[in-house]
């Protein structure tokens, strides 16, 4: 896929991710396996684009938030991770794995498949069966020649030959050994002492560019299998770390967010600015427990995702970190901010007019009727809303409000003024008022019944009569505007 499928725009600013492994279509959503950020769905909305709809990482039971390949279960889907298989359940929101525990002599999962219920599992120590009915991890794919006639091999993942490294960086990699264990991986700088690194299958280590010098280094690495260096390979870079006094401290700007709600991805913004750092970290406190944030920084710009949990209570505190060229963090305690946690959004309005009785108003040709009404939000969030008319033409009304807000739990109320033609004619119309909140969401409808008493009909109107209906006439109310001219006032009144 490309690098920015499902980034910026296409799935708002929610996707937690900048690259994406794979994708599987599964009629309403697609599930996406990222490269750290485990697996997530997103959904195709007609009306909003991508959206985010659900994500599972290891907080959720994966065995590795890196997914690099997905194949279809039933009610769920089958994720090939570095750390083993992983089979997530909608139905129960359930995540199985299968690790070395379970018999999978190389947990790095490089690609899955199902043949007549039996899943194929692609790793480095070769090709393993899973029978999807049992959960058995089943023995190899029986193989023509020896494992030991296959070379061991080994890759350098990151960074890539050429690179100008100012910080320390992990360098990552993998390694294979057919029909042999691998005891470690060694690597060295140049011809410095052999380390041993962390992993085997999948390994990284941590490179000391503070105790490099400026200039040409080279990165070695092999792997031991048997007793015995068994593949190497070199990776040449170019360390440009600022010297004493060139650094420029990077600094994090960013407005908290308002609030964290249960169940739902928290996301921070801000804006970076100094030299460009490598690293940046959210850690956050939900309930006593420590939570780090997935982050992404590029252009100046980073964005931190944290998903709070369902039982969250009180408070959110975090902490903003932003790590220089030269490995000094600028952000070790003055980066503290506290959002209250929220229930997940409830919405819910109800309106009326006063004196509108069965739902009928009676009126007549050259009337002008002051209407008092009211919207209650029964939900639990400040909402902003707008009304949409259909059914009565737009030359009676003579709307005269910006933007109403209504807090949770109160009613807002307001007056409007109705303006009936002269020349209007006897009828019955029906009306329908449309509550919508700011992102055009239906919340409500008030409908009636207008009753006009005034000339008689005795031949069909022309076009463009003061009282022909016209459907569709929408008006921006902010929260609220019913079925007439608002004139005058808004007044607040707790429910």
């Amino acid at each position: 896929l490309p690098y920015d499928f499902c980034t910026g725009y296409l799935c708002g600013s929610n996707y937690p991710a900048n690259n994406t492994f794979d994708a599987l279509p599964d009629g309403p959503r697609i599930w996406t396996a990222t490269v750290d950020a485990g697996v997530v769905t997103i959904t195709r909305d007609p009306d909003k684009g991508m959206a985010v709809d659900q994500h599972w990482t290891v907080e959720d039971g994966l065995p590795d938030d890196q997914v690099r390949a997905l194949a279809p279960a039933p009610n769920g889907v089958w994720a090939a991770t570095l750390g083993g298989l992983a089979r997530i359940d909608l139905d129960d929101g359930v995540v199985q794995t299968w690790t070395r525990e379970d018999g999978l002599d190389d947990t790095l999962v490089n690609g899955i498949g199902e043949i007549d219920g039996i899943l194929y599992l692609s790793t480095l120590s070769g090709l393993f069966r899973l029978d999807t009915d049992t959960g058995e991890i089943l023995d190899l794919v029986e193989t023509s020649g020896e494992f030991g006639s296959v070379p061991a091999s080994m890759r350098i993942a990151y960074p890539p030959s050429g690179s100008v490294i100012k910080a320390p960086i992990n360098v990552t990699g993998t390694a294979a050994a057919p029909g042999r264990t691998i005891e470690r991986i060694e690597v060295r700088v140049d011809d410095g002492a052999w380390l041993t690194a962390d992993g085997t299958a999948a390994w990284e280590f941590r490179l000391p560019v503070d105790e490099m010098d400026r200039g040409e280094h080279t990165i070695t690495a092999r792997v031991i299998a048997g007793g015995e260096p068994a593949a190497e390979v070199q990776r040449v870079i170019q360390v440009d770390k600022p010297a004493p006094g060139e650094l420029v401290p990077p600094t994090f700007e960013h407005t908290p967010p308002e609030e964290a709600v249960k169940g739902e991805v928290l996301v921070v913004e801000g804006t970076i600015e100094g030299e460009d750092p490598l690293d940046g970290r959210l850690t956050a406190w939900i309930n006593g427990e420590e939570h780090r944030a997935l982050a992404r920084i590029a252009g100046g710009q980073a964005t931190f995702t944290l998903r709070i949990p369902d039982d969250a209570t009180g408070e959110v505190t975090y902490k903003v970190r932003v790590q220089s060229a030269s490995g000094q963090a600028t952000f070790p305690e003055t980066g503290r901010f506290e959002v209250p946690v929220k229930d997940p959004r409830v919405r819910g309005f109800d309106a009326y007019i006063e004196d509108l009785g069965n739902g009928t108003l009676a009126v007549e040709a050259g009337e002008t009727r002051t209407l008092n009404g009211w919207v209650n939000n029964t939900g639990n969030r400040a909402e902003n809303v707008h009304l949409s008319v259909s059914g009565l033409r737009a030359s009676w009304l003579d709307l005269n409000v910006n933007r109403l807000i209504v807090p949770p739990g109160e009613r807002v109320g307001f007056e409007a003024t109705l303006t009936v033609p002269d020349d209007a004619r006897t009828r019955s119309q029906a009306v329908i008022v449309n509550i919508n909140t700011a992102d055009g969401e239906l919340t409500a409808n008030i409908p009636m019944t207008l009753e006009v008493t005034g000339q008689a009909i005795d031949e069909p109107e022309e076009d463009g009569g003061n009282d022909t209906p016209a459907p569709g006439v929408s008006l921006l109310v902010g929260i609220l505007g019913t079925l007439a001219v608002v004139t005058a006032r808004a007044r607040r009144e707790a429910r």
